[in-house]
Parts: structure tokens; sequence; C-alpha cells
């Protein structure tokens, strides 16, 4: 073999039609044996390094952005205590608005102090819709998005959380 093994990556857009200058974040999802490389990288747009069991703080460290994925409640607390108290924040990926809900509430329950897996396996519907604005402006500060397939549905039921808890509070 001549030169180096080089490493498929998948871009879901033509390229052609990709401006980077345009473009505030890369997404890519890291196999373990290849997470060394990825955060060796140094890119503008920075990325949002998807990579399951990963150190969260060295994707961080390295310039890039954490992203969780589905993982059990206690993975999943790991990763909110130390990326809260992180600079930079993380993206969720969620598949239904109960998974939206979680890391919503685990992420407030990370910055409050509370229990987060709790927070986590319980959200608190009253607590998340009474967040004060700079409680909620922190929220965002640290969670700074969700990835999904499933927008239109997600947005629908998470209307209906929300209106429900406005409900048993009028």
């Amino acid at each position: 073999m001549i030169g180096p093994a080089v490493t498929p990556m998948s871009l879901e857009v033509d390229p052609s039609t990709l401006a980077l200058a345009d473009v505030d974040r890369l997404t890519v999802d890291v196999p373990a044996d290849l997470l060394d490389d990825v955060l060796a990288l140094r890119l503008r747009p920075s990325l949002t390094v998807f990579s399951p069991g990963a150190d969260v703080a060295s994707i961080a460290l390295a310039g890039h952005t954490p992203g969780l994925t589905s993982a059990s409640a206690d993975e999943q607390a790991d990763f909110l205590a130390v990326v809260a108290h992180l600079d930079g924040g993380f993206v969720a990926r969620c598949a239904t608005a109960t998974e939206v809900l979680s890391v919503i509430s685990g992420t407030v329950a990370a910055l409050r102090g509370d229990d987060i897996r709790t927070g986590l396996l319980n959200p608190n519907i009253d607590v998340l819709t009474s967040l004060h604005p700079d409680a909620a402006a922190a929220t965002r500060t640290v969670l700074l998005g969700i990835e999904t397939e499933h927008a239109g549905e997600i947005a629908t039921a998470l209307d209906a959380v929300i209106a429900g808890a406005r409900g048993r509070t009028t």
C-alpha cells in the first residue's frame, strides 16, 4: 500500500453547495479507535464529536463539542456531570420527546446541583416550565442543540406536554 490509510467520511450534503464560512458546526460519529485522530483536527467550523464512551473532557479540551447519544441513565448522568462544568457545552441526539425532556431535565439538574439521574429518569415539567429566564439562558449555554430525525413529531408532543403542565397550574 502506498500512502496513509484513508478513512471514509460521510457528508450528507453536496460538497459543491457547502460554504464552510456559513457553517457553524460539523457533526462526526467517531469510533473509539479513531478518536485521537479526530481530536487532533483543527477546523473552523468546530466539530461536534459523537463517540460513545469517550472522555467528554478530552473532546472539549481539544476544542470540539461533545455529543450525547442515547445511553443508560448512569452514562448520561456521568456525561452531564462533566460537561456542565466545561466551556463549550454539548449537543444531544434524541429520537423521542421523552428523550428530549430527559436530556433537558438532566442538564438543568446538573447545573443546579440536583441529582442528575433523577432529573433524567423523572423529568419535572413544572420545574422546567418555571425556570427563571437566567436559568433557561444558562441551560442553553450548556445544551447547545438537539439533533433528531423526528423534529415535527417531537415538537407536537412537547407542545402537548407543556400545555398540560400549564393547565395544571391555572
